[in-house]
């Protein structure tokens, strides 16, 4: 498992890459330890492959091996098409000027940038991204029971994604979740201003079928109830987990 990372101090006046520093990982990086390790020994390796006008023999194809490694590190990381760190290191992989070849230098700033990010949490990690598409999985499953007529069904399934989903925002914006009450962590949610009033309102809505569903009182809700809950664990997962 991984226990640090690297991180650039940049230092443009000298030799392209600068100065590299061991830094302490956060939570966001624990859960994706394999892919964080692989980042951070494709940028130990960074400074060796920067070319400057004396070229090393050999260098130019283990440049060209790390920028590939490298870019499928980043979308992996970042797995949207339209991520901007993913068009960046694209961009950089494939534009440079001048006798000095610096991809490297610029994929690896990309590289880092994203690992900071993602640390700091504000882009989602990639068992976030990965949750999201399972979540998605789930409500398709929900509706294709629904038009099956079996709102049972439908509700146990859409009742545990809210739930889960709901869990995971609260891990994500760092409150305490376990063995907290659904509904109690909807108000928290709700006065730190991840929810609004009125998400806020038809969350309860749908912790209710979470329990009614689990606790197998199927008469006591209906299909509408259920879309209701499809909708909005939808609306949640790209609000919460995705943004």
């Amino acid at each position: 498992m991984v226990g640090q990372y690297i991180a650039v101090v940049s230092d443009l006046s000298g030799s392209g890459l600068g100065r590299y520093h061991l830094g302490p990982i956060g939570t966001q990086m624990k859960s994706d330890s394999k892919l964080f390790a692989r980042a951070k020994v494709l940028l130990e390796r960074a400074p060796e492959l920067y070319m400057s006008a004396q070229a090393v023999p050999g260098t130019s194809a283990k440049r060209e091996a790390w920028i590939t490694s490298a870019i499928s590190v980043i979308e992996l990381l970042s797995p949207a098409v339209f991520s901007p760190y993913r068009t960046r290191a694209n961009t950089a992989a494939s534009n440079y000027i001048g006798m000095a070849d610096n991809r490297v230098d610029m994929i690896a700033a990309v590289m880092v940038a994203l690992l900071e990010d993602i640390d700091a949490g504000i882009t989602p990690a990639i068992s976030d991204e990965i949750r999201g598409e399972v979540f998605e999985d789930f409500l398709l499953q929900a509706e294709y029971c629904l038009a099956s007529k079996k709102t049972a069904q439908a509700g146990v399934i859409a009742g545990v994604v809210f739930e889960d989903t709901i869990r995971r925002a609260c891990d994500r914006h760092k409150i305490l979740q376990k063995g907290i009450a659904l509904e109690q962590l909807i108000i928290q949610l709700n006065k730190d201003g991840h929810l609004t009033d009125v998400k806020a309102k038809n969350a309860r809505g749908s912790a209710g079928l979470r329990t009614k569903a689990t606790h197998a009182q199927w008469d006591e809700f209906d299909a509408s109830d259920v879309r209701a809950t499809i909708t909005l664990a939808r609306d949640l997962i790209t609000e919460l987990l995705d943004s």
